[in-house]
Formats: C-alpha cells, sequence, structure tokens
C-alpha cells in the first residue's frame, strides 16, 4: 500500500497554518495568505518558490503566477492537519470551528471541546515525558 508524504515545504506550511488557527481560531480562508505573509513570510517565499522553481528565483513571475500562489495557500485550507500533541487529523476550516468553540464550562460543568483539547493534549504531553 503506498502512502503519499507532504513535501517538507507543504508540512512546514501545515504547521504553520494549525498555529495560526490556533491562536487566532475566527481566521476564514481568505485571509490565510495575509495571515501567513504577516507571520512566516520566509516560508510563503520557500512555497513559491516550490510551485515555480527557476522562474520563481530568476523573478520571472507573472500576475497570473501571483494569482496562483495564492489559490494554492487558499487550497492548503482543505487539507487535513493531524495534531502531533493529539492525534486528532481534521481540515483547517475544522480546526478553525474547533479552537473557536468557547472555554467556559457550560451549564452542566463540563468545559466544551477546545478545552477538552487543552486538557488531552497536555495528559498526553505527561505521559510521554514519563
Amino acid at each position: 500500500m503506498y502512502y503519499f508524504t507532504d513535501p517538507p515545504i507543504v508540512q512546514k506550511l501545515h504547521k504553520a497554518i494549525f498555529e495560526i488557527v490556533r491562536d487566532n481560531p475566527t481566521l476564514e480562508r481568505e485571509d490565510l495568505l495575509q495571515e501567513l505573509l504577516d507571520t512566516v513570510p520566509k516560508l510563503v517565499n520557500e512555497y513559491a518558490e516550490y510551485l515555480f522553481g527557476d522562474d520563481y528565483a530568476e523573478g520571472g513571475l507573472s500576475i497570473n503566477d501571483c494569482y496562483d500562489i495564492e489559490a494554492n495557500i487558499k487550497g492548503l485550507w482543505e487539507d487535513n492537519y493531524e495534531d502531533e500533541r493529539t492525534g486528532i487529523a481534521m481540515s483547517f476550516e475544522e480546526w478553525a470551528a474547533y479552537f473557536a468553540q468557547p472555554n467556559e464550562p457550560e451549564d452542566n460543568g463540563i468545559y466544551p471541546i477546545a478545552k477538552q483539547y487543552e486538557y488531552f493534549a497536555n495528559e498526553l504531553q505527561k505521559l510521554t515525558n514519563q
């Protein structure tokens, strides 16, 4: 059986997107490129070089190529990402909804999923450090 592994640059982008979504769960797909440019511009640059190779290195990109970069990055929004801490895998859109939940206990005293995630991740970390 063959398992596809994303190229390292895509893996780095996925991790950066996850961290952005975790810290800013109200982020929407349309804002993803700008947020990446604001937080990890070098990574976006490396991704453009990965997509266009020599043309990018020589500065030979057209405006359409720039739109292709934007479309590719927005397309990453639908990719599944498996959180290293918990093993949970969801699309970035689903992660955003997951982390956007309030962190206050509900009337029944149970914390919503986002708070449970932090608890679960911390407990896993404790177990792996023993």
